[in-house]
């Protein structure tokens, strides 16, 4: 085998995409208000499957809202930060918080 396609072979390897990653990626999607301008960043696999990361997408006036933490169970349930009208309390962001941070590891 030549190294090119070695090389390629190689490549290819690198950049395929964790299934449980995508399946997660989707179901975030389905939550936003703009599904196609979503931006994943540091996914990873947490305890028992779940998958955590950051999300960024547009909001209704057409801006990007900044990244946003999620979990994702291996059930599809999605759980995104409360932001805006959706927070309830304080309370609401501390439970996420601490449940992200259990999850998902206090790195984001």
């Amino acid at each position: 085998m030549s190294l090119a396609v070695a090389l390629v072979m190689l490549a290819g390897a690198a950049v395929a995409a964790d299934p449980a990653h995508e399946r997660a990626k989707e179901s975030v999607k389905a939550e936003l208000i703009d599904p196609w301008s979503a931006q994943f960043k540091q996914m990873k696999t947490a305890k028992g499957g779940m998958v955590c990361g950051l999300v960024n997408s547009k909001n209704r006036m057409g801006g990007y809202a900044g990244w946003l933490p999620f979990m994702v169970l291996p059930s599809g349930s999605v759980m995104l930060m409360p932001t805006g009208s959706d927070i309830v309390s304080r309370t609401s962001l501390g439970h996420f918080d601490a449940l992200f941070r259990e999850a998902c590891g206090p790195d984001r």
